[in-house]
C-alpha cells in the first residue's frame, strides 16, 4: 500500500530521515512537503490542500522532519490506517522534562509496546508520525469548512482544519489545544476513529532526541515493555512512587524484558 506522504520542513533536516523518504519514492510513493514555514499548523494545512488535489494516491503519511525511520514501518503503518479505515499513529512516548510519562492518549489500562504490541483505540494521536485516507481529509474539511479552503500566499488551498481550539476541562479551567489535539477533535466530529500502533518503532532527533527506551529505562534495545496506568487511589497497593498524574491516566509505573535478558520495574 503506497502512500503521499506530507512533511512540514523549517530549518535542518537528518539524512536519516531523507534517505528513508528517498527509498519509500523508490517504491512509489510520492512526497509533498512545505519548505520555509514556522507555522506547523499553516504548513499542514497547505498540505492538506495538495493531498485534496491529487488523484493518485488514496492514504496519506504526515512524517515531521525530526523522526527517523525504516520505509518498511511506513508501509506497515500505512496498512494498518488503510485496512482499519482510520488514523493511525505511531508509537510517542517520552518522558518530557517535568518528568511525566506520555504515549499518545490511549484508551486503555495497559500497554505493550515492541513485536508484541497491538493497534489500541486512543483519542488523540501527533502527527510526527500518522497514516490516514485521505477519504477522511476530504470529509473533515468539508464537515467544518463547507464555504471552502482559505487561499495561501502562493495561490494554493490551505484547509485550517489544524487550528487551535480552546477547550473547558472537567473542573472548569481553560485549556488551548495545539494543532494536532484540535485536528483530532474535529476527526471526531466526523466520524473518523484513531488508533496507536504500539508495533512501531521510530526515533526522534528533535531538540530533545528519544526511542522508547528513554521512556523508562536505558538499555542498549528494549525487545518490548508494558506500560500499566495506575489510578491514584491504587498508588498505595501498587507501592510505586507519587508522580505527577498524567491528563487522564494518572501515575505510571513500566515494565519490561530488555534484550539484556534482565527484567526491570522503574517508577520514574
Amino acid at each position: 500500500m503506497k502512500a503521499l506522504i506530507l512533511s512540514p520542513y523549517y530549518g535542518g533536516i537528518d539524512l536519516e530521515h531523507l534517505r528513508a523518504i528517498g527509498r519509500l519514492v523508490q517504491r512509489g510513493w510520492l512526497q509533498a512537503m512545505i519548505n520555509g514555514c514556522a507555522l506547523l499548523d499553516h504548513a499542514d494545512a497547505a498540505l492538506v490542500g495538495i493531498a485534496l488535489r491529487q488523484s493518485t494516491f488514496e492514504m496519506a503519511l504526515f512524517v515531521e522532519q525530526d523522526i527517523i525511520f525504516e520505509p518498511e514501518e511506513a508501509e506497515a503503518l500505512v496498512q494498518t490506517a488503510h485496512d482499519l479505515d482510520a488514523m493511525v499513529g505511531a508509537p510517542c512516548i517520552v518522558k518530557n522534562p517535568r518528568g511525566k510519562l506520555m504515549c499518545s492518549q490511549a484508551e486503555a489500562d495497559e500497554l505493550r509496546f515492541g513485536p508484541e504490541g497491538t493497534v489500541v483505540p486512543c483519542w488523540a494521536l501527533p502527527l510526527g508520525f500518522t497514516a490516514i485516507p485521505i477519504h477522511w481529509l476530504r470529509t473533515v474539511c468539508e464537515y467544518h469548512f463547507p464555504e471552502g479552503p482559505c487561499l495561501a500566499d502562493n495561490g494554493g488551498d490551505v484547509w485550517p482544519v489544524f487550528g487551535s481550539l480552546v477547550q473547558t476541562a472537567a473542573d472548569g479551567h481553560r485549556e488551548l489545544m495545539t494543532q494536532d489535539y484540535s485536528f483530532c477533535k474535529r476527526l471526531d466530529a466526523v466520524g473518523c476513529k484513531r488508533y496507536l500502533d504500539t508495533r512501531r518503532r521510530i526515533v526522534h532527533k528533535g531538540s530533545y532526541p528519544y526511542t522508547i527506551e528513554d521512556a523508562c529505562f536505558s538499555v542498549p534495545q528494549i525487545d518490548d515493555f508494558r506500560v500499566r496506568f495506575v489510578a491514584p487511589e491504587q498508588i498505595e497497593a501498587v507501592g510505586v512512587k507519587q508522580l505527577e498524574p498524567l491528563q487522564s491516566a494518572g501515575p505510571v509505573t513500566t515494565t519490561g524484558p530488555s534484550s539484556c535478558g534482565t527484567d526491570s520495574q522503574v517508577s520514574p
